[in-house]
Parts: structure tokens; C-alpha cells; sequence
């Protein structure tokens, strides 16, 4: 089990660039190994990033306000000595002022992984 806190700033390169944020949030994971072989995790996230500028004042003079929401889970299974099968269930929704940025989507992955030894 893990809890990240994060805390943070981006500092635009130009400082005309309305792209400078401060940044806070929660990120979260558990797994669990069932045996050797089998084991899984369930992971969340929430992300706020707070804009120092508008991004179009001429459309909309607020500050822009994102809240990304990150959820996953996932299933490794060894295969054989040296062969992993991992799949993972992914979604996220950023939630905005700014219609523009605003998404939300799901993803599904499917990894066969040979290490060699």
C-alpha cells in the first residue's frame, strides 16, 4: 500500500505564457500477491492544478481550473519463469474551466513481457 502527496509549481519558461500552475493532490495504490504467481492492484488519483493566467481572454477572462481523477486496476500473472501477462483497466476525467481541455476516457491494456536472464 502507498499514499503519494503532491505538491507542486510549474513555472512557465516565457513569462507571458499563461501556462504557470500550482499543483496539489492525492495519488493512492494497494496490490496484493495472492500466491508467487497471481497478484493484483487497484490504484486513484486526484490532481487540482490552479493556472495563473487565462488561457483565452478574449473568449473567457477566468483563470483556468482543471481537477484530474485517475482511477486503475490491474492483474499480473507470472506465465512461466521468464513470461509476465499484465492487463490493466485505466480511466480518467479532467474536469475544467476551459472547455477545451476538459476529457474523460477509459483504456484498456494487455502486456506480455519476456525477461531475459
Amino acid at each position: 500500500m502507498r499514499a503519494d502527496l503532491q505538491l507542486g509549481r510549474d513555472t512557465a519558461r516565457d513569462e507571458d505564457s499563461p501556462y504557470g500552475r500550482g499543483m496539489y493532490g492525492l495519488d493512492a495504490l494497494m496490490s496484493w500477491a495472492f500466491s508467487t504467481r497471481l497478484g493484483t492492484h487497484v490504484g486513484a488519483g486526484r490532481l487540482r492544478s490552479d493556472y495563473d493566467d487565462a488561457f483565452f481572454p478574449s473568449v473567457l477572462a477566468d483563470e483556468r481550473r482543471d481537477t484530474l481523477t485517475q482511477a486503475n486496476a490491474g492483474v499480473q500473472w507470472q506465465m512461466a519463469r521468464n513470461w509476465l501477462l499484465e492487463g490493466e483497466l485505466s480511466y480518467a476525467r479532467n474536469d475544467t474551466n476551459v472547455e477545451v481541455f476538459a476529457y474523460d476516457g477509459a483504456a484498456v491494456r494487455l502486456t506480455v513481457r519476456r525477461a531475459w536472464q
